[in-house]
């Protein structure tokens, strides 16, 4: 069957037709920006976000150092002030750094805070530590004691603390040094802070050897959930 003029005419306006429109639709296509934005903002969105999280875990690790920097201060301070520590007192000088450090989960911290002095023959001698928490990894090393604080005149407090802080909003790997959004198993790593201070009323402080079978090492505890040494 063969088509007429003007159905054939009309056939091939018909084909012209669509192609013109397909040409124009792709054209308008990729000339449309339309949804570029969104499209950005997925690529940057998880960047971003991730740096934001990055800098307020930061802030919160950078504020908790100095806590812990603060409670090792208030924990040289108050013990200097006294000549001889009783273990009422080291009892307080506790209960005083865990509240500077307004952590509630005491299981995470380790507080140490030892006198010094120097004997006849110039010798360091220990005249008495308390802890809590348990000891720390590492003994302290005298050798990092400047003369100019201990000497023959006046010994030293060396006071520690050091805090397991957990991470809030990242996690952190300590075999990569790394780290990534919060798993189910937060990580934590360790701050620590050491302060000297010399005693203000007399040239040594002394911890008292009356209660507890006279030894100067304090291992404290807690007791109704306060220090007790």
């Amino acid at each position: 069957m063969r088509l007429g003029v003007e159905e054939n005419n009309v056939f091939t306006y018909l084909i012209r037709s669509s192609q013109e429109w397909a040409k124009k639709s792709v054209r308008a296509y990729r000339a449309s920006r339309e949804g570029v934005a969104a499209i950005e903002f997925a690529f940057v969105a998880p960047i971003m976000i991730l740096m934001y999280l990055g800098l307020a875990e930061l802030s919160l690790l950078i504020a908790e150092d100095r806590r812990v920097s603060h409670a090792a201060n208030v924990a040289g301070d108050l013990t200097t002030q006294k000549s001889s520590v009783t273990k009422d007192d080291m009892s307080n000088i506790m209960n005083a750094v865990l509240l500077t450090l307004e952590e509630p989960d005491s299981s995470r911290v380790n507080i140490e805070i030892t006198s010094y002095s120097l004997d006849t023959n110039g010798n360091i001698v220990t005249n008495g530590q308390a802890t809590l928490g348990g000891s720390f990894g590492e003994a302290y090393s005298t050798n990092d004691i400047d003369a100019r604080l201990l000497n023959a005149s006046s010994g030293v407090v060396v006071a520690r603390v050091a805090y397991d802080y957990r991470f809030s909003l990242m996690s952190y790997n300590e075999d990569t040094h790394t780290t990534a959004p919060l798993s189910k198993n937060p990580r934590a790593v360790t701050l620590t802070d050491t302060f000297l201070l010399k005693p203000r009323k007399s040239a040594q402080v002394t911890f008292d050897v009356s209660a507890g079978g006279g030894s100067t090492t304090y291992d404290c505890g807690f007791l109704a959930g306060k220090p007790s040494c």
